[in-house]
């Protein structure tokens, strides 16, 4: 019990100096936006109330001192919550030097989330207790709460705008670094033009029905872990694991993905089929079909992987629409899709690895004479958009005109590209393989 008081007190001391720190020099607030803190992070309530008015002030271009303080606690009749002027006064009687203050703010946010972690936790083991949840809802409620602790957590950091761009120069002489992080889809016309997936990207594929999101998602799958011998997990919440795998022999193989099931191969064929079979079966890919999957399971089964393998380099989700769905407090299906998006954004910055998101388009695409797709087809929710580091649309011109000159042509639509440029790539598909290949390929 002494050791607890003794921490409070050191935290209680450390709020008082901080609260002295930023009130005699409000400027200083610049070298901790990063810790984000915010006025439930303190513990003693006069504190609390008394930094909310100084954010209050500070956003309304007010200077913050003694006087303006004074004022907002006395008109909005919180002044004597706080113990009056007295209370103020002897905050600034306790000015502690500038150079520690992040020091203050680091043990104030540190306790603050350990305190929220506490909490999270009993609300956790309630929920457990009371046994009125499946396995699933109890996951995704963990889920939840992971992302929200997250958020609060530290994130970023400042620097001066000359450390910041000696760091980056230093980054952009070191070729093999960012060739060791950035992900080749290997399609040549579409890596000319987004140079490559990088770790932590949520990237949005998306397409109405029977355009090939999970034939192209596959193909890249393919690539990655060919290209560069590490792990690639799909999740399926569509196909079963054989479907996926017989698609990935007949593209492999080059046979007919009809003959898998009539089975009616020929001699050449099951030639084909053993030589592809050997080689797809060294890659280091993982296959998910569990069907009822949600944003937690995801998570866990990412985790679980990373650990047992050392590093992902990619990860599959087809498709977001067929996700368990943990529904939000207001029970939209567009603000639970919104907390899948971020939430994959967020895993794909825990595994430092790209998280690529198949999706389905609304049926708005159909009611177009151009029927490409545009970002406001997204379907359900705008945070799909809003959480995607990139999102690309698949259009064959054949699915809707039978006449077109542009048969068994692919046009692969970089709608979204932060920091990069956008613009349409070309890629042939072959559909008895289910199979895109770059347009110069000859696959026979």
């Amino acid at each position: 019990m002494e050791a607890l008081n003794n921490n409070t007190n050191e935290l209680l001391i450390a709020e008082r100096a901080f609260l002295s720190t930023v009130i005699s020099d409000p400027d200083s607030m610049g070298e901790i936006d990063s810790l984000k803190i915010d006025a439930d992070d303190f513990i003693e309530f006069r504190n609390r109330l008394v930094y909310q008015h100084f954010i209050k002030l500070k956003n309304s271009g007010i200077n913050p001192d003694y006087i303006t303080l004074a004022e907002s606690l006395n008109s909005a009749g919180e002044l004597e919550k706080v113990g009056g002027q007295s209370f103020l006064v002897s905050i600034f009687d306790e000015y502690a030097s500038s150079a520690n203050l992040k020091s203050y703010a680091d043990l104030i946010k540190r306790k603050s989330v350990f305190r929220d972690v506490v909490q999270k936790a009993k609300e956790i083991q309630s929920i457990a207790i009371n046994g009125e949840v499946t396995q699933d809802e109890l996951l995704g409620k963990i889920n939840k709460i992971l992302i929200d602790l997250n958020d609060n957590s530290t994130n970023g950091n400042s620097l001066d705008l000359k450390d910041s761009i000696l760091q980056v120069i230093q980054d952009l002489r070191d070729k093999d670094s960012i060739k060791s992080k950035l992900t080749k889809t290997g399609f040549d016309s579409i890596d000319d033009k987004i140079v490559g997936i990088s770790p932590g990207q949520l990237i949005v594929l998306a397409a109405r029905p029977s355009m090939g999101k999970t034939a192209l998602a596959l193909n890249i799958g393919q690539k990655i872990a060919e290209n560069y011998n590490e792990h690639v997990v799909v999740f399926s919440l569509e196909m079963l694991h054989g479907e996926l795998t017989q698609r990935l022999i007949s593209m492999e193989a080059l046979v007919n993905s009809q003959k898998f099931k009539s089975r009616e191969f020929n001699a050449e064929d099951l030639k084909r089929i053993a030589s592809a079979s050997e080689k797809l079966s060294k890659l280091p890919m993982i296959i998910d079909d569990y069907s009822s999957t949600s944003l937690a399971r995801i998570r866990t089964q990412c985790l679980r992987y990373k650990a047992k393998h050392g590093k992902l380099r990619a990860v599959v989700v087809d498709y977001l629409q067929l996700m368990t769905m943990e529904e939000t407090k207001k029970g939209n299906k567009a603000d639970d899709i919104g907390v899948i998006t971020r939430g994959l954004k967020l895993l794909a910055k825990e595994l430092e690895c790209p998280v690529i998101l198949l999706s389905q388009l609304n049926r708005g695409v159909e009611g177009r004479d151009n029927k490409r797709p545009m970002l406001q087809d997204l379907r359900s929710s705008g945070d799909i958009e809003q959480d995607a580091d990139m999102v690309w649309f698949i259009y064959r011109d054949e699915v809707y005109n039978a006449d077109t000159v542009n048969r068994a042509e692919a046009e692969i639509i970089i709608a979204k590209n932060r920091g990069g440029e956008i613009g349409t790539a070309k890629l042939a598909w072959r559909g008895e393989f289910t199979k895109f290949i770059s347009r110069a390929e000859d696959i026979f």
